[in-house]
């Protein structure tokens, strides 16, 4: 790696970068794997924390050019790259907030998404009920899912039970 011009930077090898970048490894896993405890999912969790690392890999090789050390503040570094991660940041762009099965556009907008219960496994329900047990909407198609939609419970009164299909 050539540093640039007018820059106090010696000129790093990759090799150098790479051990130099070993060194605070340990620190910038335990970092976050304090930080991502919360998540259930060992594959999001395992995720998050080779983000974190990436992230902090590529921040560190930028400094480098820049002239700094980050050996100094790893922590720091840790830090910040475990907050991008969780802010839906990542090593190659990042998350789409307007996407419904991001945990980043969940966590933003007070949602989640689940399975629902028995017809993913091609079970039938009780004839006249619904989807999870509920009765079905009259007039609504073969097919039809109901759904609650929470938004317009405060402007028509109780719980307004809405149909949706899929074509």
């Amino acid at each position: 790696m050539v540093a640039p011009a007018g820059s106090t930077c010696p000129e790093l090898l990759p090799a150098d970068l790479q051990e130099r970048f070993l060194a605070i490894r340990p620190r910038i896993l335990v970092h976050a794997r304090i930080y991502f405890r919360h998540v259930r999912c060992g594959g999001r969790k395992a995720d998050a924390i080779a983000e974190t690392v990436a992230l902090a890999w590529k921040w560190f090789v930028r400094l480098a050019r820049r002239g700094k050390d980050a050996r100094r503040f790893p922590s720091v570094l840790a830090s910040f790259a475990a907050r991008a991660v969780r802010s839906g940041r990542r090593l190659c762009g990042q998350e789409r907030v307007r996407d419904v099965l991001s945990p980043v556009a969940q966590q933003r907008h007070g949602f989640s998404v689940s399975k629902t219960a028995g017809l993913l496994h091609g079970e039938q329900q009780p004839a006249g009920r619904g989807a999870g047990g509920q009765p079905a909407l009259a007039g609504a198609r073969p097919g039809a899912v109901p759904h609650r939609l929470p938004g317009l419970a405060a402007h028509a009164g109780a719980g307004v039970t809405g149909a949706s299909s899929t074509p």
